[in-house]
């Protein structure tokens, strides 16, 4: 009787750990993928700043698209603020950055720390979808 009981009970455990992968790959590679760009406003329809590495607001996307933070003035300096710049994304685990000018040492900072530069122009939403296809 207790061997039935603990054949059950495993099979139970096995049903409820399956279910719980129920995620397929690209669902999870989307909820972990970070898109920030740097905006004019705090929204998520703002304007792409065209000062990248000195933007007013980086906001973050997830791989879905869906806005999951806003940060004013991430770095304020007036010298190498783009390597400061891609140092920041790298803490915050951003692995794709749209602004409307990435300039030379921010792109070296981006290529240090593995991160995807992209330069685009009209709203942020509209960027990140773009590159999510």
């Amino acid at each position: 009787m207790k061997k039935t009981a603990y054949i059950l009970t495993a099979v139970g455990i096995g049903i409820i750990m399956l279910a719980g992968f129920a995620m397929t790959a690209s669902d999870v590679q989307a909820a972990e993928r970070k898109i920030a760009v740097a905006a004019e406003r705090p929204e998520d329809d703002a304007q792409i700043s065209r000062r990248t590495a000195r933007t007013p607001y980086i906001l973050i996307f997830d791989g879905n698209g869906e806005l999951l933070e806003i940060h004013e003035r991430p770095i304020d300096r007036d010298r190498q603020a783009g390597p400061a710049m891609a140092a920041w994304l790298a803490d915050k685990q951003v692995d794709t950055l749209i602004g409307g000018g990435i300039g030379r040492n921010l792109q070296r900072g981006l290529d240090r720390y593995r991160i995807k530069g992209i330069e685009a122009d009209g709203s942020a939403a509209d960027a990140v979808s773009a590159a999510l296809k």
